[in-house]
């Protein structure tokens, strides 16, 4: 994992503003942080709260060209 929990977190906060390809990259961290069998529930709670909300955002957000969401 390259960026701290804290980090994470601001970014997933603002998966919606971000250019696509950057936005899977923080989606990708934010899933190797589910699945790490050392991350206490609490802060995996906390990440999968904060990606189903950046999922929601993004389901407003207008897609143009190749964009698959």
């Amino acid at each position: 994992m390259s960026h701290t929990i804290d980090q994470l977190c601001a970014e997933l906060e603002t998966l919606d503003q971000v250019d696509p390809v950057v936005g899977a990259g923080y989606r990708t961290e934010a899933q190797e942080v589910l699945a790490n069998p050392s991350i206490t529930l609490r802060i995996k709670t906390a990440i999968a709260d904060l990606l189903m909300q950046a999922n929601q955002q993004l389901v407003y957000k207008n897609v143009t060209g190749e964009d698959s969401y």
